[in-house]
């Protein structure tokens, strides 16, 4: 693999940072608040934001297959972090 610093080992780990946020964020308080959620715009809001989630992690493990990479995660403290002050 490129080094980070190059162009394409700059784009593996962007992959991987954008991949790990896709699969991390289910867990997100919003997928609690789908039950919760009263009103029915809201709850099919939070169904549709399910599937599109869905669809973006198929998308990206499709261009890791493109790229001959195994899909895998990256810890990405940014999102570590803004799944921290949702949760507050």
């Amino acid at each position: 693999m490129a080094s980070e610093k190059e162009p394409s080992g700059l784009f593996h780990e962007m992959l991987k940072d954008i991949y790990f946020a896709e699969k991390k964020n289910p867990e997100r308080p919003s997928r609690d608040g789908k039950t919760a959620a009263q009103s029915q715009e809201l709850k099919a809001a939070f169904e549709l934001h399910e599937t599109e989630t869905e669809e973006h992690v198929a998308r990206l493990e499709k261009v890791f297959k493109e790229i001959d990479e195994t899909p895998s995660g990256k810890t990405c403290d940014a999102i570590i972090g803004i799944i921290g002050k949702a949760r507050r």
